[in-house]
């Protein structure tokens, strides 16, 4: 476990890969036969057939990261993945709550709880990119990127955990499903993929600074911060912009994402609510 031994000295991590991407919920049908991530893992055709769809678009902005970066399995040896969706398996749950109490046991499909928990997107990355270190599924709800992004920057010594991979993930906006669970409209579903590496010397950084707890009488002053407003910064470097986001911490705290300048500085801050 890390331990911070002091506010003033943050803990921080070298990004080494960071992508994003965005798929309409009425078009995850061809995503489903994706191919395999990383070579020498042979994954079946099936491996996608019934994932949740934030699993499905996380897995794009892996495949979309490593493109970009050349990370080799070589690369990762040892590494784990920290994933935090939000509202996972809205739809697939609103369906199992309509058929139990008219079919039973029966009613609900064997992959139902493996594919639309928690711990879903993280389990799925593990094994389609060979991982052998931890996979841990955070958040839920709301608030879950910043407790994803506090989690991947806290929870694991990095001499045992030598770098991860933080997947965070949301609709925008949310799915609405009718009584069987059918969908409503048909939103967008955001991921982003960091691959965080401590040994790392890189210009990009991800950090976290420890600050007194926050008097707010438990209800935060900040805004929530999003998975589009990441993917926003994120694309932004990506075509060729300096880029920084912040994120203020309702437990107390400030997080900050900084991708390498490529020709002018374009800051995203997230302010604190009036």
């Amino acid at each position: 476990m890390a331990i911070f031994e002091s506010p003033a000295a943050p803990l921080s991590a070298g990004i080494v890969a960071a992508a994003s991407a965005t798929i309409r919920l009425a078009d995850f049908a061809p995503h489903r036969k994706g191919p395999p991530l990383v070579p020498g893992v042979d994954l079946p055709g099936h491996f996608l057939k019934h994932a949740d769809e934030q699993t499905i678009t996380a897995l794009a902005a892996v495949r979309q990261a490593l493109a970009q970066s050349g990370l080799t399995p070589a690369d990762m040896e040892g590494w784990g993945v920290v994933a935090a969706p939000r509202f996972i398996g809205r739809l697939a749950g609103a369906a199992v709550l309509d058929t139990f109490p008219q079919r039973g046991n029966s009613g609900v499909p064997a992959y139902q709880v493996a594919q639309n928990s928690l711990h879903s997107v993280s389990g799925a990355a593990s094994i389609a990119l060979g991982l052998h270190g931890p996979n841990v599924g955070i958040g839920g709800g709301p608030w879950s990127v910043a407790e994803g992004l506090t989690t991947a920057l806290s929870l694991f010594d990095p001499a045992l955990v030598p770098g991860l991979w933080l997947l965070l993930s949301q609709f925008d906006p949310e799915p609405i499903p009718d009584a069987q669970g059918n969908p409503q409209n048909n939103p967008l579903c955001y991921a982003v993929a960091i691959a965080l590496d401590w040994r790392a010397a890189t210009p990009g950084r991800l950090s976290i600074a420890l600050e007194g707890p926050l008097a707010h009488g438990g209800k935060s002053p900040w805004p929530e911060p999003t998975v589009p407003e990441l993917a926003a910064c994120i694309d932004a470097a990506a075509r060729g912009l300096s880029t920084r986001w912040q994120c203020r911490l309702p437990w107390g705290g400030r997080i900050e994402m900084k991708l390498p300048a490529a020709a002018r500085s374009h800051t995203f801050d997230l302010p604190a609510a009036a």
